[in-house]
């Protein structure tokens, strides 16, 4: 829910800088960036005005669902 709460807020602060211009987000092709852009866009009274295009380079990195305190030590056993 705060993730959502943020993507709502940011929506907003984007829709008062671009006001009524067009804008493209690129973004990962994973579901929880194309969530995040769904709320983000719910601001944007015209759907036409803002676009999202997939791109795979800008993915997460692929280490796994390793926790933040348990990655050192799991890049050390691939070195």
């Amino acid at each position: 829910e705060e993730g959502k709460l943020q993507s709502l807020q940011a929506g907003v602060a984007l829709k008062r800088i671009i006001g009524d211009e067009s804008v493209t987000f690129f973004a990962s092709p994973y579901n929880s960036c194309k969530q995040t852009f769904a709320y983000v866009a719910g601001s944007f009274q015209n759907k036409n005005a803002c676009q999202y295009v997939e791109d795979p380079r800008l993915r997460n990195q692929d280490f796994g669902d390793w926790h933040l305190r348990q990655a050192p030590e799991k890049m050390e056993e691939f070195k």
